[in-house]
């Protein structure tokens, strides 16, 4: 049985989705088929008043199971169709029957309220799985794209007949468009129930795209692919040591951690970005704007070798030259709390200390700053609330360095409009003379992991969800489009 809703604006007429004085009893229904092209006795359309439908009410019609009905309804008043009223769905006939039987819940006013309703069934679309801010955005041919607003219970259907109405769309073209729209809006819904991220089938200005990595977890790498793919699909954007044309430069500019450096000439002015990434730190997008992220993420102990060779080692000093494992436990530990890469006369990371949980909790006080400039009262009040970190963490798309091939599926799943020709990379710091995990001696990874408690929670939470990503991705999500 199909339930349709009708929900009517009741007197006095106030601003609604239908904008005609009524008499309820003047309203049809009226529901066909794109193919079998459904007519009543008398030839015309099936419409009947939206009060006569009931559980009793068929359709005449002999269906073998498997049969998907292509059906296209719309309401009627008096003799005149209602602009914009149109729906257009798929029904599959999943079993023997011998009707299609339809059944209306005619009210005026709101919808009625849906909480406290048992959970719907996976193949169909339930607004209540999503916030306020959960849009669907579906690109179109030609150019432009579908919005709608999925925790509005009525906004898929009406934003599918408002297009078709605007666009001028035949029926054959509203019901694919509605079928696309429909199928992707359950997708997202699968996401939501899995307590993962949505989809971004494109980037905008309202919902930006946002890249968040630290130092050594394949950043550059990425940075690059994003740069030219927003230049090729003309979104407003800003990355550091990237010109609007998506060409690399480096000097100081590069050593930007913010937007405030971001123009026209790098791709978008601040405050007007639809993509946006680098060193930055949680909040850095404009309070109105509702942002998509990706965080890349790797094991600290490598995170921290790889920094190490290329930060430390390389230096000329007394720590120079040295390989990792001839560091006394005093020296690590001095690096570790204290040390923080420098260029252009200013600090260029947060150093070994648990960066990744100061850039989720908007706690990075040294990169881009002089040591003058440093609020050192600040950075001795700071304390990292693990929880929060992985909460915010739990918002955004997470790729790991070490699953490079998984994570790349991943990405191109969750941003469609992101994909890159791979590039084979190497980045392991000083190279294969540098000491792999298993190498490093044991008390020093300890004091590592003592340093890093936030980091090491954020990455056993990191873990997780990477892995809840892929099964999503292998298992269920293979079912949607």
């Amino acid at each position: 049985m199909l339930v349709f809703e009708v929900l009517l604006p009741p007197p006095p007429l106030r601003p609604g989705l239908f904008h005609h004085p009524f008499d309820i009893g003047d309203w049809k229904l009226c529901v066909d088929d794109l193919n079998l092209n459904l007519r009543d006795e008398f030839g015309g359309n099936v419409c009947q008043p939206t009060t006569a439908f009931n559980e009793f009410s068929t359709l005449d019609l002999h269906l073998p199971p498997g049969t998907t009905l292509n059906l296209h309804a719309w309401l009627r008043v008096g003799e005149g169709d209602v602009e914009g009223s149109d729906t257009y769905f798929s029904y599959e006939v999943k079993g023997p029957t011998e009707g299609l039987k339809i059944s209306t819940v005619t009210h005026g006013g709101g919808a009625a309220s849906q909480d406290g309703l048992e959970d719907s069934p996976p193949d169909m679309h339930d607004y209540r799985l999503f916030r306020p801010g959960d849009t669907l955005t579906l690109p179109l041919t030609g150019g432009g794209s579908l919005t709608a607003e999925l925790w509005r219970p009525y906004s898929l259907q009406v934003s599918v007949a408002t297009l078709c109405f605007s666009s001028g769309l035949d029926h054959p073209g509203c019901s694919g468009l509605a079928n696309r729209a429909a199928a992707h809006a359950l997708t997202l819904g699968s996401l939501s129930r899995f307590g993962l991220p949505l989809i971004q089938a494109l980037p905008s200005v309202a919902t930006p795209f946002v890249f968040l990595h630290h130092e050594k977890t394949s950043g550059s790498t990425l940075r690059s692919h994003i740069a030219s793919t927003a230049h090729s699909i003309s979104a407003p954007f800003y990355l550091p040591c990237y010109y609007g044309d998506g060409l690399y430069y480096e000097d100081y500019r590069c050593y930007s951690f913010d937007t405030s450096n971001a123009t026209e000439e790098n791709g978008g002015r601040r405050g007007e970005l639809a993509v946006m990434g680098g060193h930055f730190q949680w909040g850095e997008w404009e309070d109105y704007q509702d942002p998509r992220c990706l965080v890349m993420v790797r094991d600290p102990v490598e995170r921290a070798i790889s920094l190490y060779y290329e930060r430390v080692y390389t230096r000329e000093d007394h720590l120079g030259g040295r390989m990792l494992n001839e560091l006394t436990r005093e020296e690590w530990r001095f690096i570790l709390e204290e040390w923080r890469g420098s260029a252009w006369g200013m600090y260029r990371d947060e150093g070994f200390k648990d960066s990744m949980c100061k850039m989720l909790l908007g706690e990075s006080h040294f990169r881009g700053k002089r040591p003058e400039e440093v609020d050192w009262e600040r950075v001795g009040r700071m304390r990292l609330d693990g929880g929060e970190a992985m909460k915010r963490m739990g918002k955004c798309v997470v790729g790991m360095q070490g699953e490079w091939e998984d994570t790349k599926r991943v990405i191109w799943r969750w941003f469609p409009w992101l994909k890159f020709e791979d590039k084979v990379r190497a980045n392991t710091g000083r190279g294969s003379g540098a000491e792999r995990k298993a190498d490093v001696r044991e008390e020093l990874v300890e004091e590592l992991m003592e340093v890093n408690r936030c980091d090491m929670e954020v990455w056993e939470f990191s873990q997780t969800r990477f892995k809840e990503q892929v099964e999503w991705m292998d298992g269920v999500g293979r079912g949607y489009v």
